[in-house]
């Protein structure tokens, strides 16, 4: 299954995915995903982070949930009349051209004159209906109503780039602390953009700091503690500190149009130096701690002020050669990481510069 969010407020909308897909029997590549869920595997399928699910046209974008069968002829299809057509009325034609009436949804998002705009299509209509806010895939209504509440209540100082890592930190959270991929079949890595009267701009680059119920340093490489992800050329990547290297999700649109795999595959290696350097140079745009006692998250924009309240460095073992994340907190920064309930800045909290 899948999880996927849209949200809209005055200056853009955001639309963030998981990654897990569940396949045919199998052998897995790995035996956890980048975020340590155990991927489950039976005699009739598995259950695996393997896909980026926002498929991009210049500065559109979508994502769906449900049979997967119809979703590359649907957005091709849509990609083709976008020449002729404006976005919402390209994508409902592909909707009611390509669409069968099965257990299909999807969130299609964009940006006009009359500001940003999230449409829901469902099995049951030709067309999409307008959305502020909207929730497809495998998840209870609660929990619903509970991603609605979070999103209506951003912190009105929120930047947009600090509004799209606080939506994806919703999804990722369930990696984090609950591993629904074998109830639900969501988790893995979250994926997630804006668009605005800027354009498209896919989410920052992240470091994810696991802490176990101490605010300090994270030393030990024995379990995962540090999680990277970044987007360069329309694809997501992701490496952890048990990895060391990334691994890419991408699909055959966007940057890709018209390319095959081996083609997309090329491209990626040849400029593989764009992506951020695992090394003790590592620099992010944002680091957000997930405490899994308390199961809490805290996030901090270290390239907008949060570097007043957080500094972070890494050193290298030199027998490994693996990465240790040091970190020092202060201020508003160390008062917020510190925090022991979800009553004082919420089970999200951005740190206040």
């Amino acid at each position: 299954m899948t999880l996927c969010i849209g949200w809209t407020d005055s200056d853009a909308v955001y639309l963030t995915a998981d990654s897990a897909v569940t396949v045919g029997p199998r052998a897995l590549r790995n035996d956890y995903s980048s975020f340590g869920e155990k991927q489950p595997t039976s005699s009739i399928g598995n259950v695996e982070e393997s896909a980026l699910k926002i498929f991009r046209h210049q500065d559109t974008a979508a994502t769906f949930a449900g049979d997967v069968s119809p979703i590359n002829g649907i957005f091709a299809n849509y990609v083709q009349s976008s020449r002729f057509l404006s976005p919402r009325e390209a994508f409902d034609v592909a909707w009611m051209s390509s669409h069968t009436g099965g257990r299909l949804e999807a969130l299609f998002v964009y940006h006009d004159s009359a500001g940003p705009h999230l449409v829901k299509y469902g099995p049951l209509n030709n067309v999409g209906d307008e959305a502020t806010t909207a929730c497809i895939g495998s998840l209870p209504a609660e929990n619903r109503e509970y991603i609605r509440s979070f999103v209506q209540n951003m912190p009105p100082q929120a930047s947009i780039t600090d509004r799209v890592v606080g939506t994806i930190c919703i999804t990722q959270r369930l990696a984090i602390f609950f591993n629904l991929m074998e109830s639900h079949g969501i988790g893995g890595l979250v994926a997630g953009c804006s668009v605005s009267k800027s354009g498209l701009q896919w989410t920052p680059d992240t470091m994810h700091v696991i802490l176990r119920g101490q605010l300090a340093d994270q030393l030990s490489n024995d379990g995962l503690n540090v999680v990277v992800t970044c987007a360069r050329f329309d694809t997501l990547f992701v490496c952890n500190n048990l990895t060391g290297g990334y691994s890419g999700f991408t699909s055959r649109f966007g940057i890709n149009t018209g390319l095959g795999y081996k083609e997309m595959v090329e491209h990626m290696l040849v400029n593989k130096d764009q992506l951020p350097p695992i090394s003790t140079n590592l620099k992010v745009d944002y680091i957000v701690f997930h405490d899994v006692t308390t199961e809490l998250s805290t996030i901090f924009n270290v390239r907008a002020g949060g570097d007043r309240v957080l500094k972070y460095w890494l050193v290298q073992e030199a027998v490994t050669r693996r990465l240790h994340v040091h970190f020092t907190a202060s201020g508003s920064g160390y008062a917020t990481l510190n925090r022991r309930s979800s009553g004082d800045g919420g089970d999200i909290a951005f740190v206040a510069y």
